[in-house]
């Protein structure tokens, strides 16, 4: 005895469920990122100039950003036929035609890559781990070839040392690598 088929609208319901679980998903995302640069420019408002630049920048690039994509969401929403072929920080959470597996390889990538650029700079410091992952993500994600990712890196380099360096002199986090390389040390 063949299992009985689910009727049209027990699929539909069904995909509707899913898909409303991945908007809300996809909504707090969003408003922990506004909420995140929101709190950047906040908190940097009595900085020195030299430590509230970069979250001042973030925040302010951030913010238009995050809300272009929640106005694009919403019109896609509100006009299901007007669907585009990519989207402003789309890395895949709200395809839902797509291959879950892709889906789920892209989400991991994103997490793991920004994960991996946060610890870099805690343990070896934004002069190292900043040209590291911009190397890597333009090579291995980005599929650019060597010199051209070469090329950003050494850019992105010299504006750390040029900018933040020289111009702001801005001080760092003490990276734990280092810390740990000179308690071994013997004072001399």
């Amino acid at each position: 005895m063949a299992a009985e088929q689910p009727s049209i609208e027990e699929v539909a319901s069904l995909g509707k469920r899913k898909r409303d679980r991945r908007l809300m998903v996809e909504s707090l995302i969003v408003l922990t990122m506004l909420g995140g640069f929101i709190f950047m420019l906040v908190e940097s408002v009595d900085w020195p100039l030299g430590a509230a630049l970069f979250p001042r920048i973030s925040g302010a690039l951030g913010i238009p950003a995050v809300l272009a994509y929640a106005a694009q969401r919403l019109f896609q929403e509100l006009r299901p036929g007007a669907q585009s072929q990519g989207r402003l920080l789309d890395i895949g959470w709200a395809e839902f035609g797509g291959e879950k597996k892709d889906t789920r390889s892209r989400s991991i990538t994103f997490v793991a890559t920004t994960g991996g650029l946060w610890i870099g700079i805690w343990l070896v410091g934004f002069h190292i781990a900043v040209p590291v992952y911009v190397m890597f993500m333009l090579t291995v994600h980005g599929r650019v070839r060597w010199y051209w990712a070469a090329a950003a890196t050494a850019g992105f380099y010299g504006l750390i040392i040029g900018v933040y360096d020289e111009l702001l002199h801005t001080s760092w986090n003490d990276p734990l690598v280092f810390d740990l390389v000179r308690s071994l040390r013997p004072d001399v």
